[in-house]
């Protein structure tokens, strides 16, 4: 009896995160990838989505570059998917060099056990970019928030919560590591609706792109402010708007 009423409740709990916090969130994240890497890419890009779950961002994102090759990775597969998904580790992507035009990487690196591995084997991957979503915890405040909504986010799914998120020094440096050049990155990236964005606040989310190159680089990284507010379906300005050597430091007013 109680087994049944604990499975009733994440039923209806995951059905209301559905509903009112994914959809307008997947819009607006697939909306921020296909502008920010359009510019990086050629026509009919291959694209790879790592951590796809269903691959409802994936395949928005395919729609708007016109990209008829996309797959997904997974460590849990689901079921009737919108993209052709398989398998992998969590860790190592069994893809050779190069092999994608692009990546995505949304949500999924505060996932890995293994999140500097995983950013490397998606730069290894790819040609021209790679799209990140993540978030920074610039307080304990801040973390205790976003672990608690990745619980209720996944409660239904499997999917492992490590409350493992970044802030940005830590970011930098794993860009460093990596080698990786920083082309742009959006802070704060609004990604929900109201009232949940006054929870899970929007300067706790970020969005970059990012590529294969000298780490020397990594911070002349464009930062961009997005505009107060916009609805599900607007796409987010990331214009390439380059700073100089130190230009990923917050702006007045933000804190992440």
């Amino acid at each position: 009896m109680i087994s049944k009423c604990i499975q009733y409740w994440r039923r209806r709990l995951f059905n209301y995160h559905h509903h009112a916090i994914s959809s307008a969130r997947a819009q607006r994240i697939a909306n921020a990838a296909a502008a920010g890497l359009a510019p990086h890419l050629p026509a009919n890009p291959r694209l790879l989505d790592v951590g796809c779950g269903d691959g409802i961002i994936a395949r928005r994102v395919a729609d708007q570059l016109d990209s008829s090759r996309v797959q997904g990775v997974d460590i849990l597969l689901q079921p009737g998917g919108h993209i052709d998904a398989s398998h992998y580790d969590g860790v190592r992507l069994p893809h050779p060099d190069h092999s994608f035009d692009a990546v995505l990487l949304s949500d999924v690196l505060h996932h890995a056990r293994r999140p500097q591995t995983l950013l490397e084997e998606c730069l290894r991957v790819c040609r021209h970019a790679v799209f990140v979503k993540d978030h920074f915890a610039p307080s304990v405040g801040a973390h205790a928030t976003l672990w608690l909504m990745d619980l209720a986010g996944n409660a239904s799914t499997g999917v492992a919560v490590t409350g493992r998120y970044f802030d940005r020094p830590t970011w930098l440096h794993m860009l460093t590591r990596a080698g990786a050049r920083q082309h742009q990155l959006l802070c704060p990236f609004i990604v929900h609706d109201k009232p949940w964005r006054w929870l899970a606040r929007s300067h706790w989310q970020f969005v970059a792109i990012i590529a294969p190159g000298d780490a020397a680089t990594t911070d002349t990284s464009a930062e961009l402010t997005p505009p107060a507010s916009h609805g599900p379906v607007d796409k987010p300005p990331l214009a390439n708007t380059h700073a100089g050597a130190g230009g990923d430091e917050p702006r007045k007013g933000q804190t992440c």
